[in-house]
């Protein structure tokens, strides 16, 4: 099963285009939490 984390390493490394991404941040609440939750931690 694919994490968040790993759909987010995706992201970040370019594996995963960007409309891919904000698609899934739309069809997956609980994915967009998660990024948020995860670049508010790196953030700080």
């Amino acid at each position: 099963m694919t994490t968040f984390a790993d759909l987010y390493t995706c992201y970040v490394t370019g594996q995963m285009d960007v409309a891919r991404y904000y698609q899934l941040r739309r069809e997956q609440p609980l994915f967009a939490r998660w990024v948020d939750r995860h670049e508010q931690r790196c953030a700080a």
